[in-house]
């Protein structure tokens, strides 16, 4: 089990308004991992997060849960291959309000202290009209170096 505390400074900025709008973040997180045999781990991460976003003049609360799967590999440079799903619940309205889904990731060996991650990412947002959910669909990268 792992306990995190954290903060987050975003300038974000919308592009169908032309405005950057700033957002402060205060995370509490708790961080379960289990490993299986040799090469599967499992891991789940619980954030509750402070939010304070201009647009909003105030404070929002939102929690967050991901559950991940991974599978390790000794493939050259592919180290493992991964699936999770996260789901936000804001406390504001008491309604799941998004839904991060990747079902596959990828993650290669850079060096001893860095490696790189390209995954597929369906995002899931609620609207709140007739519509319902959009849908994004991402191609995204981390790249993670340890100091």
């Amino acid at each position: 089990m792992q306990v995190g505390v954290g903060y987050l400074f975003l300038d974000i900025h919308d592009l169908n308004r032309d405005i950057w709008q700033k957002e402060h973040r205060f995370e509490n997180e708790l961080n379960f991992k289990h490993k299986f045999g040799e090469s599967w781990k499992f891991h789940n991460r619980n954030r509750f997060e402070w939010r304070f976003r201009e647009s909003r003049n105030g404070w929002t609360f939102r929690s967050r849960s991901r559950y991940e799967m991974r599978y390790q590999l000794s493939m050259g440079r592919l180290k493992s291959v991964y699936a999770n799903n996260e789901f936000f619940w804001d406390h504001e309205i008491n309604q799941f309000s998004e839904n991060r889904l990747v079902p596959v990731g990828l993650q290669f060996d850079l060096g001893e202290s860095c490696d790189v991650t390209l995954f597929y990412m369906i995002q899931s947002i609620r609207q709140f009209n007739p519509s319902g959910w959009n849908q994004n669909h991402i191609l995204g990268t981390h790249l993670n170096i340890q100091f």
